[in-house]
């Protein structure tokens, strides 16, 4: 099932009974304006946003306050799971007689007032449920006596926060990982930079040279591999119209890495247009970033290696597609989710995509490490900035700069996860969803962190010009 699929008929099965309601949809992105088009048989009133100026939007009013107030029976959030607690954040102003909902039908203000006032005890209760293994109940034991007599706790370091409550879902995830890399019979193993250093390290600190595979760690990024791969209008056109948020100005630099005196026409331009415009300067600079790559590739004896394998934490597809593209042979891939974008062919790559989740898409993601993917990036990301190209003759990787991001606090998340593994015995791969759970136990009002902990993670996207502080992003911090 697509996303758009998922999205239509999840909300379809929710509120088919309440069709004839007054029903608002709180957004103004693609989703509201397909559930708009295609369920026609649902008494849409109107859509709302916040911030959005405008009175009317692809032919519907545009809520004010007062009006979703007076006049709306069922608000409902479209946006993935991840995105509803900065949304909620927005709209929790509203008076309490508003009933807000998900696509999935579940009851915001509800959702939010248990994880604010469960008790911890009573969270610890629940995880009881999920152990299947000797392997549980002793994970289990030790977040108990980490939570102080089932009183909560307060996190005041990165250390605390990844030791207790982020360790058993990496070491589960490492063990998977590690399984399905002992299976896969590559020749090598490409950590791909900057997803993989964490796992890298932990492989240097654990295995040392036990793996039969040689695990390097992979200088690349989406921006490096995609203008390398350019060799045509069509390709520089595919470029041009992936997602970026940042300034037309910056565009051309930030996408290309190709520097114009920017014409006063050019600010007219769309990003693809003028992608198209400067097509030559942008292919020619395609060609000798491709020759420094390709130089990169033979220095680490890839080209040589008849089975590769990829890691890729999360993603489209993007990085395994234009690799494949470049070196012309299929790579196989580790994910721990991979999104399905049916607008980019990266998906077709030649290779398997080997997923630790099932789910295929953001609106399908029910678990804590599926919401807050920016904050797992945070934590797993490398002390170095994005790549943005491989210097000459291959020797020489060259960063983007990325000032604003401390990331010292990633020493802290290694060593925290080594003394996980030390006191655990070894990798311990507990059920996926209990580990979840613990994980997820940072959302509930018991477990105090600190403001300081909060700001050291930071997530600077450079390929789409997006910054984030994950824990914004947290339902704990709603109210």
């Amino acid at each position: 099932m697509t996303e758009k699929e998922f999205v239509i008929n999840t909300f379809r099965t929710a509120f088919w009974d309440v069709r004839l309601k007054n029903i608002c949809l709180y957004g103004t992105g693609k989703y509201t304006r397909i559930l708009l088009e295609i369920l026609d048989e649902f008494n849409f009133c109107g859509v709302a946003d916040f911030g959005y100026e405008k009175d009317g939007w692809n032919g519907y009013p545009v809520l004010k306050r007062e009006e979703i107030e007076k006049n709306v029976d069922y608000l409902v959030l479209i946006t993935n799971p991840g995105n509803i607690p900065a949304v909620y954040d927005k709209i929790k102003i509203l008076s309490g007689k508003v009933q807000i909902f998900s696509i999935e039908g579940i009851d915001i203000r509800k959702e939010i007032r248990h994880r604010k006032h469960v008790s911890c005890k009573e969270v610890l209760y629940d995880l009881e449920r999920y152990i299947i293994s000797e392997e549980d109940k002793r994970g289990l034991e030790r977040l108990r006596k980490k939570l102080l007599h089932e009183e909560g706790m307060k996190i005041k370091s990165v250390y605390s926060l990844v030791n207790v409550f982020i360790a058993p879902w990496i070491w589960s995830y490492f063990g998977w990982f590690l399984t399905r890399i002992k299976e896969s019979n590559a020749d090598i193993v490409l950590m791909s930079s900057r997803d993989g250093w964490l796992f890298y390290r932990l492989c240097q600190h654990i295995l040392g040279g036990k793996l039969l595979q040689k695990v390097i760690y992979f200088y690349t990024s989406r921006r490096c591999l995609s203008v390398a791969s350019i060799k045509n209008e069509s390709d520089v056109r595919i470029v041009a119209q992936r997602e970026y948020a940042g300034s037309i100005k910056s565009f051309l630099e930030d996408r290309f890495g190709i520097h114009i005196s920017f014409g006063k026409d050019d600010i007219l331009l769309t990003k693809e247009e003028l992608a198209v415009k400067y097509k030559r300067i942008i292919i020619e600079n395609a060609r000798k970033e491709r020759e420094c790559l390709k130089a990169y590739l033979q220095k680490e004896g890839i080209y040589k290696c008849k089975k590769i394998l990829l890691f890729d934490f999360i993603g489209r597809g993007t990085v395994q597609y234009y690799l494949e593209k470049i070196i012309e042979k299929p790579i196989d891939c580790l994910y721990y989710f991979k999104m399905v974008d049916e607008q980019w062919r990266e998906n077709d790559s030649l290779g398997k995509s080997i997923t630790y989740t099932q789910e295929d898409n953001c609106y399908a993601g029910k678990m804590f490490t599926q919401r807050n993917i920016s904050l797992l990036e945070a934590i797993i990301t490398a002390p170095h900035g994005s790549v943005e190209r491989i210097g000459s003759e291959g020797e020489k990787v060259v960063f983007r700069e990325e000032e604003r991001i401390n990331k010292t606090y990633i020493y802290e998340v290694e060593r925290a996860c080594v003394d996980y593994y030390n006191e655990m015995g070894g990798v311990k791969e507990l059920n996926l969803e209990l580990a979840d759970k613990i994980a997820g136990l940072l959302e509930y009002g018991s477990i105090y962190i600190n403001e300081k902990v909060t700001k050291d993670f930071q997530v600077e996207n450079s390929y789409t010009g997006e910054f984030l502080t994950p824990f914004t992003k947290m339902s704990k911090n709603m109210e």
